[in-house]
């Protein structure tokens, strides 16, 4: 029970004055601060579904650069020795597989390149060890990448 006397001034004296007030204050900073927490959340998690989907694009376009190029081959089919003989295939210089080389967007970085014996690129691969956000419903060329526990387990292969 809260004590409460009027003084001889007519104010109310209380043992609380000023707790709820601060308890108020506690609770808005409170909702602040859970509702910026779950705002970077999903930001955070925005970002990496842009970053897969950016890597899918770039996968399927590596993969359809390296099936031009081993389509390109006349005579005995080649596939391209480095990632710059898609941007300029010096066996025709007009012919460009693809329009520039890109980045694996996930890490920033260069990709695992999928060899051959002889050191010919049949694929691309992520570095990143980070579990995918989509796990199922790819399109049909992509099926494999369906419960695949890591980005590098997206493996962009050309299979002429």
């Amino acid at each position: 029970m809260v004590k409460t006397q009027i003084s001889t001034a007519g104010k109310i004296n209380s043992s609380n004055n000023g707790y709820a007030y601060l308890m108020m204050l506690v609770m808005v900073a409170s909702i602040g601060l859970f509702a910026a927490v779950l705002g970077v959340l999903i930001f955070s998690r925005d970002v990496r579904v842009e970053k897969e989907s950016e890597l899918l694009f770039r996968g399927v376009a590596y993969m359809n650069a390296i099936k031009s190029y081993y389509a390109a081959s006349a005579g005995t089919k080649a596939f391209p020795q480095k990632l710059e003989d898609l941007l300029s295939d010096s066996r025709f210089p007009e012919k460009h597989h693809i329009r520039k080389l890109y980045k694996d967007p996930v890490t920033g970085g260069d990709w695992t390149l999928i060899t051959g014996a002889n050191g010919e690129i049949y694929g691309v691969a992520s570095k990143s060890k980070t579990k995918p956000i989509k796990q199922k419903d790819f399109p049909s060329q992509l099926k494999s990448f369906e419960g695949a526990e890591h980005y590098s387990d997206w493996v962009f292969i050309c299979r002429p």
